[in-house]
């Protein structure tokens, strides 16, 4: 029932009663934050703008600021446990991990040229980040799924041959995972990420963001009030 938003000027909204009411909670920040992640229902991470993250360990009551990198524009945070963390930013290639709880951050090279938009490991050791690069010549983007299998030291690109914008990346377990972007694009791996398919989403409108509760029911939000939801894995 308990559910987080972030958004312009500090703003961090909750809800504990699924949605039907939501409260504007004090964080002590103007800057615009731009993603959060929760490890359990008391302890988060919202981060954005300047290098700004923000930590809540009792539920959104309070929260205590810090700073990754001053200059860096968070565009994903995601914690697979208490300790290790992972921050993106829309620069080009920028990938940052903590194994301190936040505490100090150290940059990872990667192969990443473009923004890089979102962050997601299954493992201590596995993981992927998402974004796009610029074809100059075509004034296109170029999608860019990066694969990691040693905790962020090495980076191996994964060729998806796609021309968009990829926003989102989440994973229902070590083998099954999804990615979205615009155009409505969807992309499914059933092999822990080593191949992609693009599936049909029934919508050209750009896809922000992708959440499965388990690993039947999931969520997918988009631009113009776009939702989609799968009761079946998206199989439907």
């Amino acid at each position: 029932n308990t559910c987080f938003a972030v958004g312009w000027k500090g703003t961090i909204i909750r809800t504990t009663n699924g949605g039907a009411d939501w409260d504007t909670l004090s964080t002590g920040t103007k800057k615009y934050l731009m993603c959060i992640t929760c490890l359990d229902i008391n302890t988060c991470y919202a981060a954005g703008n300047s290098g700004i993250i923000l930590k809540t360990t009792d539920g959104g009551n309070s929260w205590n600021i810090t700073y990754a990198i001053s200059k860096m524009a968070i565009s994903s945070i995601y914690f697979y446990n208490d300790t290790l963390g992972f921050i993106t930013g829309t620069g080009g290639g920028q990938v940052m991990k903590t194994t301190d709880g936040g505490i100090t951050w150290a940059w990872l090279n990667n192969n990443c040229k473009g923004p890089i938009v979102d962050v997601y490991f299954t493992s201590e050791s596995d993981g992927f980040v998402v974004g796009y690069n610029w074809d100059l010549s075509n004034k296109t983007p170029i999608s860019e799924i990066v694969q990691t299998t040693d905790g962020g030291t090495n980076w191996t690109k994964i060729n998806v041959s796609l021309n968009e914008m990829l926003n989102s990346v989440f994973f229902v377990n070590n083998n099954i995972g999804f990615i979205v972007g615009t155009s409505g694009t969807i992309l499914k791996t059933t092999d822990s990420g080593n191949t992609w398919n693009n599936i049909s989403s029934g919508t050209t409108n750009t896809l922000m963001d992708i959440y499965f509760i388990n690993t039947s029911v999931g969520f997918i939000v988009g631009v113009k009030g776009t939702i989609l939801k799968t009761i079946d894995g998206r199989n439907t």
